[in-house]
């Protein structure tokens, strides 16, 4: 009976020593700055999965049209997948880096109503290819496509100690078909700079310990989707933790961003900046709610984001109508559309 009692006594001792340590390892307290450093390059590997789900309502097409009703639930599964480099090119004496901003090859696979779409992008070769059950389909956006890619050819940032850009150039030549067709991607590249301009540092100014918790709030405009109010994003850190990874000491931090009552006219988008052919969809408007929560950690030896991983939901509401030009001929297109998309991501530095 003694020898039991003091295994027990021993054994708690045992877990009060445990539980001391990790309450004096959360009680302390670390600043969290990236740390630059000149000459090397990060790299991290991203991959996301997610699940749809659309109802239409008030469908209507031309009489001689196949198909004139569509009816919902119609489901949509994806995958995609991708890599980000970032090469650190100067540190400056406080700190601000300027580094290069790489997107790899990405991969997209999708099915929908029994058909596999498969696309991938490569900003390294200016590529973008799209299969639709294993058949090459030429897009009308695929110029557009490509002067996306482009932004991650030569695309380089100035970012703080504390995560904010405090510049940004290297913005490409967009391809000449790519601005009729959708004027909206020139004004993004042209209001870049004033856009990164308003977001603030995302790593707290002082010291943290667990428990604490800071708020970041952005708000940005949409160049050429005309919103009816600019879009407001905000993300509520926390750190839940601090602890180590293979040695080093690691922040642990919750994180929940929300954006709500999006309301966007995406006529420029549907028309295709005006260039829609007959039968083309030109009046569109779009609401959006979008809510992520997820974890992140933050390397405090290293200063250097470690991995994440997060769970997005977006719902979006989408009326549109038929372009003018179909409607002469004796067209009529009005559609309500509801989509509901829960998305699941991972981030991790590439090994």
């Amino acid at each position: 009976m003694a020898r039991m009692r003091l295994a027990v006594n021993v054994m708690v001792l045992v877990v009060l020593v445990v539980l001391l340590a990790a309450m004096a390892a959360n009680a302390e307290e670390v600043l969290l700055r990236h740390k630059f450093v000149a000459g090397q390059e990060l790299a991290y590997d991203l991959w996301a999965s997610g699940v749809a789900q659309m109802n239409f309502s008030g469908v209507g097409l031309p009489a001689e049209a196949e198909g004139s009703e569509m009816r919902g639930p119609l489901s949509m599964t994806m995958e995609m997948n991708t890599q980000y480099r970032v090469p650190v090119e100067s540190v400056d004496e406080q700190g601000n880096a300027t580094v290069g901003l790489r997107m790899g090859p990405m991969g997209m696979q999708m099915e929908m109503m029994g058909h596999k779409m498969h696309s991938t992008m490569d900003p390294a070769t200016g590529t973008f290819e799209f299969e639709v059950n294993g058949e090459a389909v030429e897009l009308p956006t695929q110029q557009m496509a490509q002067g996306w890619l482009g932004l991650w050819q030569g695309l380089t940032a100035t970012i703080s100690p504390r995560g904010k850009v405090l510049s940004i150039s290297g913005l490409p030549e967009l391809p000449a078909g790519s601005m009729a067709q959708m004027p909206m991607l020139g004004d993004f590249f042209a209001n870049l700079q004033e856009m990164m301009a308003d977001i603030p540092a995302w790593l707290p100014e002082e010291p943290v310990s667990a428990g604490d918790s800071w708020a970041v709030q952005v708000r940005f405009p949409l160049p050429g989707m005309a919103p009816a109010t600019p879009a407001e994003l905000k993300v509520d850190y926390t750190v839940e933790r601090l602890g180590e990874i293979d040695g080093h000491r690691v922040a642990r931090l919750g994180f929940d961003a929300a954006m709500e009552g999006l309301d966007m006219d995406l006529g420029m988008l549907a028309g295709l900046g005006g260039q829609a052919p007959p039968g083309a969809i030109e009046k569109m408007r779009m609401s959006l709610d979008e809510a992520i929560d997820g974890k992140l950690y933050f390397d405090v030896d290293s200063g250097q984001l470690h991995s994440a991983w997060g769970d997005i939901l977006v719902n979006t509401e989408v009326e549109a109508a038929l372009a003018e030009q179909a409607e002469k001929a004796g067209g009529s297109f009005e559609m309500q559309t509801q989509m509901q998309m829960k998305m699941h991501f991972v981030l991790s530095a590439a090994k």
